[in-house]
């Protein structure tokens, strides 16, 4: 199993196939309140998200659950070695910030 940084995030946009945009939580949006989650995900050799954690977040548990659904749902080019895509474990961050 291989460890890699995945260089995907909510902004600036990647390169990406399907990839939903993430929700920003409406009582986060309401009062104002920016942050950040670090996942730590395991992605396959199809680039779906096969399992994800959340491994840092603050504030904490505000934007979790929209990280994670976010990961769950998109499909992220995947890691390649000598040209075949192979399992990979990565961590995602997203930034969330109200402008």
């Amino acid at each position: 199993m291989h460890d890699v940084s995945l260089s995907v995030a909510p902004s600036p946009p990647v390169r990406r196939a399907a990839l939903l945009q993430p929700t920003y939580p409406k009582q986060a949006l309401d009062k104002k309140v920016s942050g950040r989650v670090l996942l730590k995900v395991l992605l396959g050799t199809d680039g779906r998200v096969k399992d994800a954690h959340v491994i840092e977040s603050v504030p904490t548990g505000v934007f979790d659950q929209a990280a994670l659904d976010y990961a769950r749902k998109g499909r992220f080019p995947p890691v390649l070695e000598d040209g075949k895509p192979v399992e990979a474990w990565g961590r995602l961050p997203f930034t969330y910030n109200v402008d």
